[in-house]
């Protein structure tokens, strides 16, 4: 038998599988990289408008500029970037101290991506005294800080004063959930009983809410939430305490003191 023969034959054959090998890679590699033309360079896939809804009070480049570096957190959107229709995702989410949310949608034909916005709508002045003035920041509903505000005064805007309470920071919440939704039901009571509230001012130590009114103080607590059955005493007294009192103390939950 010719042993020197088939070994030549076998080495002939596996030079032809390795370059049948070399030749399917380039050629794979040749089509992803036209692939990865077509998708990256041409204007194909190019976005060709961004449209803001809902962004009246916000800089249309600022709330760009915000927006697109979220699609880095998806591969494709690493991979092929920020102005790349495919890119853009409906389960793309957004949010800072200044937008609640951000929904995308797209128009494929006119390549064009839609961000619906929703801000923040300033709920409240929460304003923290300093060496020789207040800090004062805009808290929206959910009670997170947006942004630094005026001192808040008249009866139009809701401004609470506070020495020892919370540092607000924006995009944080000031409070927990739970105390932050007990003093928005302390609030919503004393726009229910007709009285003018001149200054509301926060004890942290104390977890105390006291109301300045015309009529006298009145004493709220903010580990638990104001009840329909509390609104209804109050109203009672005011209606029968025309010339005012000292102060109301309602920091005992189901339960009013009266000086």
């Amino acid at each position: 038998m010719n042993f020197g023969l088939n070994e030549r034959g076998r080495q002939k054959a596996r030079f032809k599988f390795r370059l049948k090998l070399y030749a399917a890679s380039f050629l794979a590699s040749f089509l992803l990289i036209g692939v990865a033309y077509v998708f990256q360079e041409t204007p194909l896939f190019k976005i060709q408008k961004f449209e803001l809804i809902g962004a009246e009070n916000l800089n249309r480049d600022w709330l760009l500029s915000q927006v697109k570096p979220v699609v880095y957190e998806h591969w494709l959107g690493y991979w092929l970037g920020p102005e790349n229709f495919l890119s853009w995702s409906k389960k793309l989410e957004f949010s800072n101290n200044y937008i609640e949310s951000a929904a995308i949608s797209k128009k494929l034909f006119s390549r064009t991506v839609l961000v619906e916005v929703k801000e923040r709508q300033p709920y409240l002045v929460w304003c923290k005294s300093s060496e020789t003035n207040y800090n004062c920041f805009w808290l929206d509903k959910n009670g997170e800080a947006i942004a630094s505000s005026p001192a808040g005064e008249g009866s139009l805007v809701i401004s609470i004063k506070t020495e020892d309470g919370p540092e607000p920071v924006p995009g944080h919440a000031v409070f927990p959930e739970k105390i932050f939704a007990n003093l928005k039901s302390i609030l919503a009571s004393l726009e229910a009983v007709s009285l003018k509230t001149n200054d509301l001012i926060y004890n942290d130590k104390l977890q105390e809410l006291r109301a300045l009114t015309n009529k006298g103080v009145l004493r709220f607590s903010v580990r638990f939430p104001f009840s329909q059955a509390s609104l209804a005493a109050l109203k009672d007294l005011i209606n029968k305490n025309r010339a005012g009192f000292e102060y109301v103390d309602l920091t005992v939950e189901g339960r009013m003191f009266i000086k």
